[in-house]
């Protein structure tokens, strides 16, 4: 779906946001690229799947047991943006599908009485090695999309990410200072991680913020 910049005049007559909360992942994400130019043999891509999803089972189980949530997260964050910029905001479940390992949703079938909706349906949460820093970065990726009340005129529309960005064109970014040496580092230090975590989330919400809002 493609990038929507908010005009001028998207926002008239404004004043109340419903606000569809993502679901939380199956999965916290692990991802390492390879390096450019290296041939993997049929065997090395089984062992490196195999080795990112036990990472990633790792690293969600991590976070269970720190109570983290970063459907909750996200949201606080977003919604706590939209309310010092003067919005009535709600925050409420949303239709979602499961969709294979993730979840999907119609924006029709939203039911609200907001004088607009908010969606955000992340794609990548939690952890990307990049290789210009040799480090792990607290990453998360998503779409967020501005309806109008009727569901049926997009208000806003953005790929936003923070941590690793995406290298097709149309993203915006954020960094975000804290980083991971390699992956024990990351499952040795749970507080360092869901502050980074939380760090993330913000940065994507004040990103939100300056794209849609003003």
């Amino acid at each position: 779906m493609p990038k929507v910049d908010k005009s001028a005049t998207a926002l008239e007559g404004v004043k109340s946001i419903a606000l569809i909360a993502p679901r939380e992942p199956w999965a916290y994400s692990v991802m390492k690229f390879a390096d450019p130019g290296f041939v993997f043999t049929t065997m090395d891509i089984e062992v490196k799947v195999s080795d990112s999803q036990r990472q990633q089972g790792q690293l969600t189980e991590m976070l269970k047991r720190k109570n983290f949530s970063f459907s909750t997260e996200l949201t606080t964050q977003l919604a706590s943006q939209l309310r010092q910029a003067g919005y009535q905001v709600t925050v409420q479940d949303g239709p979602w599908v499961q969709s294979n390992q993730g979840y999907s949703l119609k924006f029709a079938d939203i039911q609200s009485k907001a004088d607009a909706v908010l969606v955000v349906a992340p794609t990548v949460m939690g952890f990307v090695f990049l290789r210009d820093v040799k480090a792990y970065a607290p990453t998360i990726t998503t779409r967020v999309t501005l309806l109008n009340k009727d569901k049926t005129r997009t208000l806003y529309q953005g790929y936003l990410a923070t941590g690793w960005k995406p290298l097709d064109a149309g993203w915006d970014h954020a960094y975000t200072a804290q980083t991971f040496p390699t992956f024990d580092a990351v499952l040795s230090n749970p507080d360092k991680v869901v502050a980074s975590l939380k760090e993330a989330s913000t940065s994507i919400a004040n990103l939100a913020a300056r794209k849609m809002l003003y």
